[in-house]
């Protein structure tokens, strides 16, 4: 890939990366100056070469207008493959951390860095232009930073990802003109595209969120109650039994099972709950999907009317070899009971589909 930098009066030329690499305290300098650099939005830093319990230093923790924590791990070359065990040992450390050991941390850093704020909560309101509700620490997401990614990488980073865990990999390269001007230019390799953008016109609020928590912890149980012995029948391994899934908004909460296909592809069934906003309705999916490239399983859901009839309700989400279907349903009386009648209504129209995938 070349960069050009094109001027109305010469011809254009090219812009060159630069002849050596910056030093990792060079570019953890860079991304803390313009915070932007590292999302395409604003970002509160919190904290920088922060030690953890066992003496290692995590290069930049961050909150995001979500009140999310990211932990940044830098690199300014090739991430080595024990970059990801690096990463998860200093997010287990973080998440174990209460509310005010987070408060130290950013109340140190502001003063180090002589920042004018007394508190992570002031810092949070100037910053983003709104109070701070949520718990920090709550939800944790963690962006890798490097020149460049191998397979050893990105192989876990997308296992993680798939299991529940928010990871990015972020590539980066610095550039130089003639006239020393300096070009920086950031590209997702793996993760959450949309971790900068907002999803929802309104935050999920914290009632709404702990809500949908509760109605799906309650039906994963019922479900396991009533599906289990069910989804350990069908010849083919389960992966465990249903388990709750909320993402890092709290829209999308969700009880799911896993099943490792015949080409080693795991195929999932969930049933989620989303508590809409003022665009769309709460309501109910029901979720068939692959978590990764599958021929069989193409080719079994391509395979005859059969199919194509039990699925008529259902959105063809598929993409590069994945097949994903899902139904969706509004509702006006969000309650459990009503929940776990349509989950298992539905479950019961799909069982035959699913014991003919995967018998």
């Amino acid at each position: 890939m070349k960069l050009y930098k094109i001027s109305d009066k010469d011809k254009a030329s090219v812009v060159r990366p630069l002849d050596s690499d910056l030093l990792e305290s060079e570019v953890e300098n860079l991304l803390e100056k313009d915070p932007v650099l590292l999302l395409g939005e604003e970002i509160l830093y919190i904290g920088r070469q922060v030690k953890t319990d066992v003496g290692k230093k995590l290069d930049l923790i961050a909150l995001d207008k979500y009140a999310r924590l990211i932990v940044i791990e830098l690199k300014r070359g090739y991430a080595p493959r024990e970059i990801i065990a690096q990463v998860l040992d200093y997010t287990s450390w973080i998440n174990k951390l209460s509310e005010r050991e987070i408060e130290k941390i950013a109340k140190e850093y502001f003063e180090k860095q002589n920042l004018p704020f007394k508190s992570l909560h002031e810092a949070f309101e100037k910053t983003f232009g709104k109070a701070l509700h949520k718990s920090v620490g709550e939800d944790i997401s963690i962006i890798l930073f490097a020149k460049d990614f191998s397979q050893e990488v990105i192989r876990p980073a997308e296992y993680l990802n798939e299991n529940g865990v928010p990871i990015s990999c972020i590539k980066f390269e610095i550039f130089s003109s003639t006239e020393n001007e300096k070009y920086f230019l950031t590209e997702v390799i793996i993760g959450d595209e949309l971790v900068n953008e907002e999803t929802n016109k309104e935050e999920i609020t914290a009632e709404n969120k702990t809500f949908c928590k509760k109605l799906i912890d309650k039906l994963t149980k019922r479900l396991e109650e009533i599906y289990g012995d069910w989804t350990l029948s069908l010849g083919v391994e389960r992966l465990f039994p249903f388990k709750t899934y909320q993402d890092r908004q709290g829209a999308w909460t969700s009880s799911y099972v896993d099943w490792l296909y015949k080409d080693e592809a795991k195929f999932c069934l969930e049933v989620a709950i989303y508590p809409g906003d003022e665009d769309e309705k709460q309501g109910f999916c029901l979720y068939l999907h692959a978590r990764k490239q599958s021929t069989g399983l193409v080719n079994f859901f391509d395979s005859g009317a059969s199919v194509l009839e039990v699925l008529e309700d259902f959105e063809d989400e598929s993409k590069s070899n994945k097949p994903q279907y899902a139904k969706y349903i509004e509702m006006d009386n969000f309650t459990y009971e009503n929940i776990e009648k349509i989950a298992i209504a539905e479950i019961e129209k799909i069982k035959p589909l699913i014991e003919t995938l995967l018998n």
